[in-house]
């Protein structure tokens, strides 16, 4: 490790795995993915793979949150403000948990299901569409259909940007009955907007 390739706060990507150097020592690099898992990888696994250091080619940008920043703000205006909404939302999550649990009258809980998908959305009118994906997601939560608001989050870029969402419900029934028509309702609004969007 005499030549440094990266050092703690880092954007990298690893044999694959992408996320945040939390630690170098002697035997070990310990990385957190964008899921917030901790990897660990020794020191003779790191030498020996190709690394892509994505803080040193954008100036030295410290937090994942600055690197969403600046990869997307170019991409669509009024994004920022988008991304902040979705910070408050997850704030709000943990509340929104608690109140679900709390509206049940005995003390027995019943166990919670999830379920997270993956979907592709275009650059271009991406913050449009995930301000119709938010209202998608308060129009099931005013029905009630999951009994918790679907929640979701940016999670990768490639040649789009990558969405995840993710479903909790007290019934796995309920993930079978309605988790394809809200996958089927985010793929129509992606699917309208690009078709609206383009010259």
């Amino acid at each position: 490790m005499l030549v440094r390739p990266f050092e703690v706060g880092d954007l990298v990507k690893i044999e694959g795995d992408k996320g945040i150097i939390r630690a170098v020592n002697l035997t070990k690099v310990k990385l957190e993915t964008f899921d917030n898992i901790i990897i660990e990888k020794s020191n003779a696994q790191v030498l020996s793979s190709k690394i892509v250091n994505y803080t040193i080619k954008l100036g030295k940008k410290k937090s994942f949150e600055d690197f969403k920043r600046k990869i997307l703000a170019p991409q669509d205006i009024g994004f920022k403000e988008m991304y902040e909404e979705l910070n408050k939302s997850k704030k709000n999550f943990e509340r929104t948990l608690k109140k679900a649990y709390d509206s049940f009258t005995t003390k027995y809980y019943p166990k919670l299901y999830t379920y997270t998908f993956r979907m592709a959305f275009p650059y271009k009118g991406f913050r449009v569409m995930l301000s119709k994906v938010a209202e998608l997601c308060n129009e099931y939560n005013q029905k009630d259909i999951f009994r918790i608001k679907p929640q979701f989050d940016i999670v990768d870029y490639h040649l789009s940007i990558i969405v995840k969402f993710r479903l909790l419900t007290f019934s796995s029934q309920k993930i079978f009955d309605f988790q394809p028509k809200f996958a089927e309702d985010v793929y129509r609004i992606i699917y309208e907007f690009t078709n609206l969007l383009e010259p």
